[in-house]
């Protein structure tokens, strides 16, 4: 949980660099200010196979964050995806429905 770490698109390499190897099945990072190409980056990254519940809640997706998360391949395993509060227009909002379906939270 690094909830309000701004750890902002730099900090998401370091981040996937850090925990490489972990099987993690929590991530928060709710209010980190990571915005488009940090969201991009985290769903390239083979860190989200074993995540179940991944929680960006406050950051910035964008289109190309959510076009990103929704042709990951890392997450097969996702139960839950949070993106409340989280600005998301309704191109965005359609793609990651039409992926995810119940298991986002808008």
């Amino acid at each position: 949980d690094l909830r309000d770490v701004p750890l902002r698109n730099e900090g998401v390499g370091d981040l996937v660099a850090a925990f490489k190897g972990f099987a993690l099945e929590t991530l928060r990072l709710a209010f980190c200010r990571v915005q488009a190409s940090g969201v991009a980056a985290l769903a390239e990254s083979p860190l989200l196979a074993s995540v179940r519940v991944l929680d960006l809640t406050g950051n910035t997706v964008g289109k190309a964050g959510a076009a990103a998360l929704a042709r990951s391949p890392h997450l097969g395993r996702l139960e839950k995806l949070e993106l409340t509060p989280t600005k998301v227009g309704t191109e965005e909002r359609q793609v990651l429905k039409a992926k995810f379906g119940r298991k986002l939270i808008l």
